[in-house]
């Protein structure tokens, strides 16, 4: 069945975090064989979804809607190919100050299409940033 042979692989977020505390990540991964033209993909309220690239191509319109204090991002799938990759751009603004000159930074919690069979999470620093604990 084509169910199950669905797959999310090759999943990473790389996340720059900025001395003002505004993050950006990119979120990377392939799925293969999905079973429908369209997939949705669930962010928190505060990420502003930049843009998305399917292939090789950055799509011109985000299909994006507020739901239960979600953001819900529909994606494509091409149904004429075994796998698909994708590229999300999010930006988030900076949380409350923890301390005085600490700052709590975390990846956004993303509703995947199916859970990846493997994920990577790599952060950046800017210049002068030190992380307290990793």
């Amino acid at each position: 069945s084509r169910a199950l042979r669905e797959l999310c692989d090759e999943a990473r977020i790389l996340a720059f975090v900025h001395k003002d505390g505004r993050t950006y990540q990119r979120i990377q991964f392939r799925l293969w064989h999905w079973g429908d033209r369209t997939f949705a993909m669930r962010f928190p309220s505060d990420a502003q979804l930049l843009s998305v690239k399917v292939h090789d191509r950055w799509l011109g319109r985000l299909d994006t809607q507020e739901r239960d204090s979600q953001q819900l991002l529909t994606l494509p799938f091409d149904q004429n190919t075994e796998f698909v990759r994708y590229e999300i751009l999010v930006r988030r603004e900076a949380g409350a100050l923890l301390l005085p000159g600490a700052m709590q930074v975390s990846a956004p919690r993303i509703d995947w299409p199916i859970q990846p069979a493997d994920l990577q999470v790599r952060w950046f620093l800017e210049g002068g940033l030190t992380p307290l604990r990793q």
